[in-house]
């Protein structure tokens, strides 16, 4: 497996068609980024939460282990802030049902209005779980995902 790394791209030199990317360890350099295999991230802060997840393709970075794994969001959870600790409960003892077949508990309904009720961050609220191919899974905070869309490359 390759091992990747998180950087940001700091600048682009148009006259040598190059970006500067910076590192995480805060190491730059120069590269043909259209050259260069590379996932763009998701900025979970920004997403729109009305988009549909259920179902979706994805590559989820693990920082720990600097790869880059493949899955499917199966299950989408959206809810108050007054039930979170329920949610909490839910992702600390799942039970096997939880990791059956995909669901979808009015994420659409509930993201457009959870948008709406004037709370800055409603990515908060939602928990994705994903199936990953090689047969693990696991429940995400949204605002704890680092991704990118595996249709979108």
């Amino acid at each position: 497996r390759p091992q990747w790394f998180c950087a940001e791209v700091a600048r682009f030199d148009r006259e040598q068609g190059l970006h500067e990317v910076r590192f995480d360890d805060g190491e730059t350099d120069w590269f043909a980024i259209g050259d260069c295999e590379h996932f763009v991230l998701e900025n979970t802060r920004t997403l729109d939460a009305r988009r549909p997840f259920l179902g979706r393709r994805i590559w989820v970075f693990w920082v720990r282990e600097l790869q880059l794994y493949s899955g499917t969001i199966v299950r989408v959870e959206v809810c108050r802030p007054e039930e979170r600790e329920a949610v909490a409960e839910l992702i600390r003892k799942p039970k096997a049902a939880d990791f059956d077949a995909p669901t979808a508990l009015g994420v659409a309904e509930a993201a457009s209005s959870s948008l709406d009720d004037g709370r800055p961050n409603v990515h908060d609220d939602i928990w994705v779980k994903i199936a990953y191919d090689d047969g693990d899974a696991s429940f995400k905070n949204m605002r704890d995902l680092q991704f990118a869309w595996a249709d979108e490359r």
